[in-house]
């Protein structure tokens, strides 16, 4: 007589396989964030020199009042 295959084998990985899931879904959050917070850190500089742009042709702009 022929045993019919069933799934417990994979059934017994479910645990593995749970936590191996979980593992790289917390992987991919990682990542996510600390590239989120590099960016934040290293974006200042940028911003910066915009705020220094503005300003300076805000300075340039002459306003006369009419009499």
């Amino acid at each position: 007589m022929k045993q019919k295959f069933t799934l417990s084998a994979i059934g017994g990985l479910q645990p593995l396989f749970f936590f191996v899931g979980i593992y790289l879904i917390a992987l991919i959050f990682a990542v996510f964030i600390c590239s989120a917070l590099f960016n934040a850190f290293t974006a200042p500089s940028v911003a910066t020199s915009v705020i220094e742009n503005s300003s300076n042709i805000a300075s340039n702009v002459v306003v006369t009042a009419a009499k």
